[in-house]
């Protein structure tokens, strides 16, 4: 690929986020981007420890989904003065049915929502706060089979309202993206020159 290309590319993203989120979801301002919840059901739940890992998630309509945890993930928040030690972290991925309009109109995205959530697991337990942040991002590769389009990921915040994420890489098959927080994450797709 062409430097030239990568940078239009690159533009083009760039312009869609702002495009999608920007101001005009922060003000409100009608027909900004949102996102309207459906049924969220658990497909997967996974212990990680401070060596953090790799999961893979099997058999849901989120199959084939990575998620990369780096070591020390929350190291940060413990130094901080968290009451425990967070030595282990019970992280819990949904999918979302629902859908992102704009403008009124249904605006085609993935397949699903990802509902993201991470809890310290204390002696065992799992506890019934979560982590709202990490100190490392955690990465999401998500399959896709769509080669004429790009993914272009958002975090949907309390107010339904979408806010761009990072897009780390595209490549044949699948996109990656990262986040330093839980919550709910959806992409639209932006079609290629």
């Amino acid at each position: 690929m062409s430097v030239a290309r990568i940078v239009l590319l690159m533009l083009c993203v760039t312009l869609i986020s702002v495009m999608w989120t920007g101001q005009a979801a922060a003000r409100k301002i009608p027909g900004a981007s949102s996102y309207e919840r459906g049924q969220t059901k658990l497909a997967a739940t996974f212990r990680v420890g401070l060596a953090g890992g790799t999961f893979t998630v099997k058999g849901t309509p989120m199959d084939g989904l990575v998620v990369s945890v780096p070591p020390n993930a929350w190291e940060a928040l413990e130094r901080r003065g968290s009451r425990e030690r967070l030595r282990q972290v019970e992280l819990s991925l949904s999918y979302d049915d629902g859908k992102v309009v704009q403008n009124g109109r249904v605006n085609e995205g993935g397949p699903y929502a990802i509902v993201f959530d991470a809890h310290p697991v204390v002696d065992g337990q799992v506890a019934a706060h979560a982590l709202n942040e990490f100190s490392a991002p955690i990465s999401f590769t998500v399959p896709s089979a769509r080669a004429n389009a790009l993914a272009v990921p958002f975090y949907v915040n309390d107010e339904a309202s979408l806010e761009g994420c990072q897009l780390v890489r595209k490549d044949p098959g699948h996109f990656v993206f990262d986040t330093f927080h839980p919550g709910l994450y959806v992409w639209v797709w932006a079609l290629l020159p």
